[in-house]
């Protein structure tokens, strides 16, 4: 899945083309329709959030999603107790957070450039 878009902005006024440019979004970016064009291109990425909640050990969250090129994995430690969290992404990519004191929180990137999708 693809994840990166792009939107059109039509200026007040602007022309018929540029206003039908301005509906949905571009899954390739746009050219514009007339060399005066003062619309706005912009980039955009699709987001996913997924919260979870262990509650103890060997409990475990699996999540099978398609992220483009990179994933965002933020973790905390919401206690009482010190707590970890093991990670693998495509099976190979492991990391952990070692051991977490209550209310802490760490944040890794999981990349795999050129292999679309990461899962």
């Amino acid at each position: 899945m693809q994840t990166e878009f792009w939107k059109v902005i039509p200026n007040i006024g602007a022309c018929e083309a540029c206003q039908a440019m301005g509906e949905g979004v571009h899954w390739e970016k746009p050219e514009r329709p007339h060399p005066n064009c003062k619309c706005e291109i912009i980039s955009d990425t699709i987001r996913v959030h997924i919260y979870k909640q262990l509650q103890g050990w060997r409990d475990a969250v699996f999540e099978t999603f398609p992220a483009g090129q990179g994933v965002n994995v933020t973790i905390k430690s919401l206690g009482p107790t010190i707590g970890g969290v093991y990670m693998t992404a495509d099976g190979s990519d492991k990391r952990s957070t070692g051991h977490m004191k209550p209310g802490s929180s760490a944040t890794f990137r999981f990349t795999k450039f050129g292999k679309i999708p990461l899962t």
